[in-house]
């Protein structure tokens, strides 16, 4: 998803197991939460995706909360629509106060309090038929408090040739089953029981509300709390990729946010001089090293151009979050 650039090891292959065999040995219960903001289509996809789930019914129980995060009904209609045809029961509720965060935060609220598992997937993203089946399958194998998964592209339109051939939206991979120190609320699933940990109420800031990074906020508590994460390399989803985000200027200006975010969050964690003069040194690093190889990159093409660029604005992002301010990209 991001830079800097997270380590990726080759996935292990893992055999499928068929839904009647999921090792599930008693009843769960489950809550997809899902905040939505004008993604008509988005919302239609999910929830006829999320009805085609294939799960032991006989032992899974679940609910799907819609939160449209708009003053009035903006998806109402679609949702009441594409609820008569799915599977299990779909509540829909409006957040008026703007922000991903108030969004994640009421669907939360408003999950039945006798669930096991939070489920959270993005209202632009489709789960593989056998999304959450794979992650309740690495939980019972790793007894995790959280599992997420990785997030593959769709393209509603071709891309640029350099946007393929610079892995501009490679997904995150790792080995099925492995530790992992942070999760996405692109592809997570997580013991509700979290929830009730004071260290961890609110679950998503609202510091970050317009800013992103909620979620690495949140699992950065989880993790310090104690929780352990794992990965479910073959709990899919397929993210839809408009066409105004395979661009360079989109790129580089969500590594501007990006650097931005993890600034902010890591100054929270990180407060003391020591930490924060080494993220200063990093981060002009960063800028100082990118802005040299600049002419160079744009004689080797567009995927090192973009590249040099993502690399400057990321560390421009970070020096911004270090003198205390914040790039609300979701304004």
């Amino acid at each position: 998803m991001n830079l800097p650039v997270l380590a990726r090891t080759a996935p292990q292959k893992r055999r499928l197991r068929s839904p009647g065999v999921w090792p599930i040995s008693s009843a769960v219960k489950i809550s997809i939460c899902i905040a939505t903001h004008r993604r008509p289509d988005g919302i239609r996809r999910l929830l006829t995706g999320l009805s085609a789930l294939r799960l032991p019914e006989a032992r899974t129980e679940i609910e799907i909360v819609v939160v449209d995060n708009e003053p009035e009904p903006g998806v109402r209609a679609i949702c009441d629509e594409v609820a008569m045809k799915v599977r299990w029961p779909v509540r829909y509720a409006i957040e008026p106060r703007r922000g991903i965060s108030q969004a994640r935060n009421r669907s939360l609220e408003l999950a039945s309090k006798s669930s096991d598992w939070i489920a959270i997937i993005d209202d632009d993203e489709v789960p593989n038929a056998d999304w959450l089946a794979q992650l309740l399958c690495v939980q019972r194998e790793t007894g995790a408090d959280v599992v997420t998964g990785p997030a593959i592209p769709h393209f509603e339109s071709a891309p640029e040739g350099w946007v393929e051939a610079g892995g501009f939206f490679a997904p995150e991979r790792h080995a099925d089953g492995a530790p992992v120190p942070y999760a996405y609320t692109n592809n997570v699933i997580f013991r509700a029981s979290l929830l009730r940990d004071p260290r961890l109420v609110p679950a998503f800031s609202e510091r970050y509300a317009l800013i992103g990074g909620e979620d690495q906020h949140f699992f950065q508590r989880v993790r310090d709390a104690g929780y352990r994460l794992h990965w479910a390399d073959l709990a899919r989803v397929t993210e839809w990729v408009p066409a105004n985000r395979a661009t360079a200027e989109w790129l580089v200006r969500r590594q501007f946010r990006i650097g931005n975010a993890m600034a902010l969050i890591r100054a929270e964690f990180e407060p003391g001089i020591r930490a924060r003069l080494l993220r200063f040194v990093r981060a002009v690093k960063e800028v100082v090293v990118a802005g040299a190889s600049l002419p160079f990159a744009a004689a080797n093409g567009k995927v090192a151009l973009v590249r040099a660029r993502q690399r400057a604005a990321f560390g421009l992002g970070t020096l911004w979050g270090m003198a205390g301010r914040a790039y609300e990209e979701y304004r």
